[in-house]
């Protein structure tokens, strides 16, 4: 997250309104135990770095390549002019960790056609 946002500061946008990860299930078992809860059958809680991969899902056909998928949104109250924009989907686009643009929306101010809020999905691919 820190990179994602230096990027987004390098390009002028500034502070970006929210960048989200998937829901982590790490733990869940454990803190359902704690809670008091019961089940019949006990779950085991995954320990280990490779099985704690509870946002990451795996790549078909990439034995070992995990992808992250990471939501970055600039609201309408904090609309940026369109080429700082273009500039940070480049910055994005040359950072060293690999990364792909699945989805962009783009939300043109009424009153200035400049400007624009933006929502983009951004699968980080890692391998531990």
């Amino acid at each position: 997250m820190r990179e994602i946002t230096k990027l987004a500061s390098d390009s002028g946008i500034g502070q970006l309104s929210s960048v989200t990860f998937p829901a982590s299930t790490l733990g869940t078992a454990a803190a359902a135990a704690a809670a008091g809860a019961t089940t019949t059958t006990p779950t085991p809680v995954p320990s280990g770095n490779k099985n704690n991969l509870t946002q990451l899902t795996p790549v078909v056909g990439i034995s070992g390549v995990y992808q992250l998928q990471i939501t970055i949104t600039q609201t309408s109250d904090d609309r940026v002019p369109y080429n700082q924009f273009l500039d940070f989907l480049s910055r994005l686009e040359q950072n060293r960790r690999t990364a792909q643009v699945s989805s962009i929306l783009l939300q043109p101010d009424s009153k200035s056609s400049n400007m624009v809020a933006f929502t983009l999905i951004v699968n980080q691919f890692i391998k531990p």
